[in-house]
């Protein structure tokens, strides 16, 4: 090791504790919306759609879930629900606020 260097293990293994809950906070502001599009994701759990901020509509194949994760990634919680044909869409999307 160069002089003057650290080794990990010696590193102190306390953190204060407002360090702790900001990095608590940050993980559950970015942890959640994530859980949100994996629990949501092609139509699941529609009754639960109106907790999202968002809802994307679209055809198969139209990067919905990528974008679900982007917008995830940004703290918004969101969801998608596929336009499968010959089939309507879920009853549920007509609670939801257009805006």
């Amino acid at each position: 090791m160069r002089p003057g260097a650290t080794a990990i293990s010696d590193a102190p293994r306390t953190v204060a504790p407002q360090v702790r809950q900001a990095v608590i906070r940050e993980a559950e502001r970015l942890l959640v919306p994530l859980a949100d599009v994996l629990a949501h994701d092609d139509g699941m759990r529609v009754d639960e759609l109106p907790l999202a901020d968002v809802v994307l509509v679209g055809v198969s194949r139209a990067s919905k879930s990528v974008t679900c994760f982007y917008l995830a990634s940004r703290g918004i919680r969101a969801a998608n629900v596929p336009i499968v044909p010959d089939q309507p869409l879920p009853v549920e999307l007509a609670s939801i606020d257009p805006r």
